[in-house]
């Protein structure tokens, strides 16, 4: 029988590295990286792009979410794109006098009728059910019910309703809605001449959802100056009618320096 004569085994500190089976524990973190290896892929982003993402959506939460006292009745984020301007440059202050203004702008732009106490639409469309003409004399009659010709038998306007109903009562408001208009009437009057100039692209930015980029077009420019001179117009009309909102009172001149 032939035997075969191996060599010693080599120390630990001796084996050479392609030799895995005597190559000796290492630790993970001191294992070489190879230039194409895929780890920071496997492990995933960084902690910086984490943290940038995390403020990101902090943000984005920030725009979409206002405070509970105005988020009833602000406009939307993609609905009214000064918000979003306002939000983030960190114009708090500025924010809540535009959230004032529209409030007051919509107040008055608003188209409400005036009820009174006497009969209403729904009164009068139950009375109109319940009378009809008599086609052989042409009187008018109060009582009884049509009976409807075989011609016209499919027609849905012929809805009898029971004389012993009552109209359901309604809360009475009395002259609310008015004075609310008046009031919101004078306000904006005094706002409007208070911007002066600036009344014209302040309100088609903060009424009409206008971009800043739109209102500078209107104004001559395009591109990104068309942006920055109508982020300028809009911070300044906010300046100008931030004492008539008791929003705007403030003690750090944000507005104004803003401006």
């Amino acid at each position: 029988m032939t035997t075969i004569d191996r060599p010693p085994p080599l120390d630990r500190a001796d084996a050479p590295v392609f030799d895995h089976a005597q190559r000796p524990p290492q630790d993970f973190w001191d294992q070489p990286v190879a230039d194409n290896d895929n780890e920071p892929r496997r492990s995933g982003r960084s902690i910086g792009e984490r943290l940038t993402a995390e403020e990101e959506f902090v943000l984005a939460t920030k725009i979409r979410i206002a405070d509970a006292a105005t988020q009833s009745d602000r406009p939307t984020t993609l609905s009214w794109p000064v918000e979003r301007m306002l939000r983030l440059g960190g114009y708090e202050r500025a924010l809540r006098v535009a959230q004032a203004y529209k409030r007051t702008w919509d107040v008055v732009a608003a188209n409400f009728q005036l009820f009174g106490s006497a009969l209403d639409d729904a009164d009068m469309y139950s009375i109109a059910q319940r009378t009809w003409r008599d086609p052989a004399s042409g009187e008018v009659r109060y009582k009884g019910v049509q009976q409807p010709k075989s011609a016209d038998r499919g027609d849905g306007c012929y809805q009898v309703i029971g004389g012993r109903s009552k109209p359901t009562p309604k809360a009475w408001r009395g002259d609310e809605p008015l004075h609310r208009r008046m009031d919101a009437q004078r306000l904006l009057c005094a706002a409007q001449a208070l911007a002066g100039p600036l009344c014209q692209p302040l309100e088609f930015a903060v009424c009409f959802g206008a971009t800043l980029g739109a209102v500078g077009e209107r104004e001559g420019f395009s591109g990104k100056a068309a942006e920055a001179v109508g982020k300028a117009f809009v911070l300044r009309g906010l300046a100008a009618v931030a004492p008539l909102f008791p929003c705007a009172d403030n003690d750090n001149g944000e507005l104004y320096a803003a401006a």
